[in-house]
């Protein structure tokens, strides 16, 4: 992989959307997903894929059906509240029923399969 420096501070903004740093330091355009604040508790939907969760106290993000489609979602607390992470109905995500964050964590989450979500 050939890298390419840029001035990050000069590309954070394009024409209103933010542009979000990967690890490997590719900037995405964040007019290619949906970005949603939320400031209490929160049902997933289909078109979501960054939700920042911006509660001082707790608050969950509950996950839709799990059908295998490959949906991604990356959850980020930004507040001092924990935020839970709940699999609709029984459905797990990494074998537990809920996880938590804290804030400045994150979680990025599939729907590889029925009934189940994976912690990426």
């Amino acid at each position: 992989m050939k890298l390419i420096p840029i001035n990050v501070a000069h590309h954070l903004k394009k024409s209103g959307n933010l542009l979000i740093p990967t690890e490997d330091g590719v900037l995405i355009d964040s007019s290619y997903f949906s970005v949603v604040e939320k400031t209490d508790t929160y049902t997933a939907t289909s078109s979501d894929f960054v939700i920042i969760c911006n509660k001082s106290s707790a608050m969950s993000v509950n996950l839709p059906h799990a059908s295998g489609s490959g949906k991604v979602y990356n959850i980020k607390n930004v507040n001092t509240g924990q935020v839970t992470i709940d699999g609709y109905d029984t459905e797990t995500v990494d074998g537990e029923l809920t996880q938590v964050i804290e804030q400045w964590e994150n979680i990025t989450i599939i729907d590889y399969g029925t009934g189940v979500w994976a912690i990426l």
